[in-house]
């Protein structure tokens, strides 16, 4: 960018998107509106599972189009196919 770009850019708001990097395959992913933080600061998907909602930790990866990839955390179970919550 020139100075002068730069200089009519000062004091703006601007959201800037940079591909760095891509996932090797498939993987699991939701929409971006499904995550929450749980109170230990990690991340969370609410799951609907037998009429009721389960909260499933995961762990948050590349993101991209409105959807995270993610993966469970622990021993919390999350596959393809499964019901996510969005904005609830």
């Amino acid at each position: 960018m020139t100075a002068k770009q730069l200089e009519q850019l000062r004091d703006a708001n601007v959201r800037v998107t940079i591909p760095v990097k891509s996932t090797n395959g498939k993987v699991l992913t939701v929409p971006v509106a499904a995550l929450s933080a749980g109170s230990d600061g990690g991340s969370r998907v609410e799951v609907l599972r037998d009429g009721k909602v389960e909260l499933v930790p995961v762990t948050v990866g590349l993101s991209a189009d409105g959807f995270a990839q993610v993966s469970p955390s622990g021993d919390a179970s999350l596959a393809d196919g499964d019901q996510v919550v969005v904005g609830r």
